[in-house]
């Protein structure tokens, strides 16, 4: 998503739980910045092996999910989709130009509606993506799913 411009990584926060600072669209943004580390890092870790990684945002899709919502939300996804919103088959083409496009052979990189564009600057930072990558396998491990 291209929330994760906003997004910022604080280890001893991780999970926004201290103080005042928890509130939906800054967790949704560092969730996503989180989301475009991961991938990077996951691309340099596997580079040797002739696979590719890659992070996106498709665009705001419209599709009959949003009912999901609550009342609120709901009534402001759909203002944000009548205005943003692509159809569910060009946010597939989006999502899939990464894979199939024959010019995009680079791992790790970050598209926005099919475009390639430069994440959050964090995003290249290597001892963050190290350390959120060890961070991550921790909390696996210790929920017993690695």
């Amino acid at each position: 998503s291209e929330a994760n411009q906003f997004g910022e990584i604080d280890f001893d926060n991780l999970n926004l739980e201290k103080g005042n600072y928890w509130n939906p669209i800054k967790s949704y943004g560092n969730t996503k910045l989180m989301k475009v580390i991961i991938a990077k890092e996951l691309g340099r870790l596997v580079q040797n092996d002739n696979i590719t990684t890659y992070s996106l945002h498709p665009g705001m899709i419209s599709t009959n999910i949003n009912h999901l919502n609550n009342r609120y939300t709901t009534y402001l996804v759909n203002l944000l989709a009548m205005v943003f919103g692509i159809t569910a088959e060009q946010g597939a083409i989006n999502t899939l130009y990464p894979i199939f496009s024959l010019e995009n052979k680079e791992t790790g990189k970050y598209y926005d509606e099919g475009i390639e564009k430069e994440p959050n600057k964090v995003a290249n930072d290597q001892e963050v993506a190290k350390k959120l990558w060890d961070v991550s396998e921790k909390i696996l491990k210790d929920h017993g799913m690695i």
